[in-house]
């Protein structure tokens, strides 16, 4: 036996003296481990054995599982002794790794085999047209083992659509929250698998929408959230969450807290927020660098969404900036369909929406740098306050209030295209909920003009 045969039994135990103690990791999706994947024979058995004990009575803990493996005969003696003197002490971290590596190590034996194989085709047979059938067989059963995705017969298919239906049916929403339950309700949640953009000329506010975004969403505790921080310092996002959250100043923080209420306000928010199952990292912006981070998120803190602010920090280092921009947002998108999570990035708009005249409402096209953020993303969202360009009134004529601002939802795959409408508070750097347009309007004021501004 070599090395490499040594060291996949020892992970192997390890793993199984894990899985007695803890059968619920079987019912583990994220595992997504079986007895065919082991090398030894004697712990192949004991996991089948295992296996077939779980599918016949579902729930089990420790005990009773190992009273089965005795009463009911899946396993020998020798092999029960064997498997309750197995070292139970594994973290579940180190569970994923090793079968991470048991997986490895299952698909290498399989591909020296196939390859081995491959090889004695020739001293098998000498027809030609049998020679080449057999290649083939052997180098198919070589991609099935690499190739994880096999097709799936429509049956199956319709009856995880038929689960998602009744999901939503008991669930306003089914996806990670964005934090605000009129965007919730408009595109169900962050689709997971997908990358979504929230774009605005800069001095927008897109930056506090996002932390807006992600306090709101952060009080739900049983969500967890990644955030990536090109645009700011860890200090900027500390201090605009907490005037969020506990509605002190922005500017009262930065110089200074006198006010004891204030104190007792921002304390309060601190603990709430310390509570959250939120974790922020402010990585070197390089691509290879922030992709790592967001699979640290997702394997370590089994984050279910990350926001990044912003897509155009993000560098790899090309000339062509165009081109660069399409690469990242269709690796970011590869990486949220790999992980299985939400990304969300905000983005900047072109100069070209000051450049034209009339309305300054943010289309498709204002989008810098690359089309590709259109194309790839699942929802491409506006931020537009008509305040950022002194406008007091609506194209109707209409008198806005302080702090009017509309959220475009102008593209949404699979989902209804329009406008939310919110309060910005700038004080305390506060996006608030609004149930319509008419909400932001001040009716008390006529407009002075004849015709609406445009």
């Amino acid at each position: 036996m070599n090395d490499l045969e040594e060291n996949t039994i020892a992970i192997e135990k390890a793993l199984i003296g894990k899985i007695i103690f803890d059968p619920s990791l079987l019912f583990n999706k994220q595992y997504d481990f079986r007895a065919e994947l082991l090398f030894d024979k004697q712990l192949k058995r004991i996991l089948t054995g295992i296996e077939e004990i779980i599918d016949k009575y579902s729930a089990i803990d420790d005990l009773l599982l190992a009273k089965r493996l005795v009463t009911s005969k899946k396993i020998n003696d020798g092999d029960y002794d064997f498997a309750m003197n197995i070292s139970k002490d594994l973290s579940n971290e180190l569970a994923l790794e090793y079968i991470k590596s048991i997986k490895e190590n299952y698909v290498r034996r399989n591909i020296t085999d196939s390859c081995i194989e491959i090889i004695n085709i020739d001293k098998e047979t000498s027809d030609a047209f049998d020679l080449e059938l057999k290649l083939e067989a052997a180098l198919f059963k070589c991609h099935m083992i690499t190739n994880k995705k096999h097709p799936e017969h429509i049956s199956k298919l319709m009856m995880l659509g038929i689960e998602s239906i009744e999901d939503s049916a008991s669930n306003e929403v089914n996806y990670p929250s964005s934090g605000f339950q009129n965007l919730d309700l408009f595109i169900n949640g962050w689709q997971l698998g997908t990358v979504s953009v929230i774009a605005s000329r800069p001095g927008m506010g897109k930056s506090v929408f996002l932390t807006n975004m992600i306090v709101n969403s952060a009080s739900k505790k049983d969500l967890k959230i990644g955030f990536i921080g090109l645009d700011s310092t860890s200090e900027e996002d500390t201090n605009r969450m907490i005037s969020k959250c506990s509605k002190v100043p922005y500017q009262e923080l930065i110089r200074g807290v006198q006010n004891e209420e204030d104190f007792y306000k921002i304390h309060s928010s601190i603990l709430n927020l310390a509570d959250s199952q939120l974790f922020c990292i402010y990585p070197e912006n390089d691509l290879k660098n922030i992709e790592y981070n967001i699979t640290t998120l997702k394997k370590i803190n089994d984050v279910e969404i990350v926001y990044l602010d912003n897509l155009q920090l993000v560098s790899l280092k090309s000339k062509y900036r165009e081109l660069e921009i399409s690469t990242i947002i269709k690796r970011l998108k590869q990486l949220a369909k790999r992980l299985n999570i939400a990304i969300v990035v905000t983005s900047q708009l072109s100069r070209s929406v000051e450049l034209r005249g009339g309305s300054k409402r943010p289309l498709l096209s204002d989008l810098r740098d690359s089309g590709s953020i259109e194309e790839e993303a699942h929802v491409v969202a506006f931020l537009y306050r008509p305040e950022y360009y002194a406008l007091e009134y609506t194209e109707m004529g209409e008198m806005l209030v302080p702090g009017a601002t509309e959220l475009i939802v102008s593209k949404h795959k699979n989902g209804p295209t329009g406008s939310l409408y919110y309060k910005f508070i700038p004080e305390v750097l506060t996006f608030e909920e609004v149930k319509n347009e008419t909400d932001l309007v001040d009716t008390s004021v006529n407009s002075p003009f004849e015709n609406p501004v445009l």
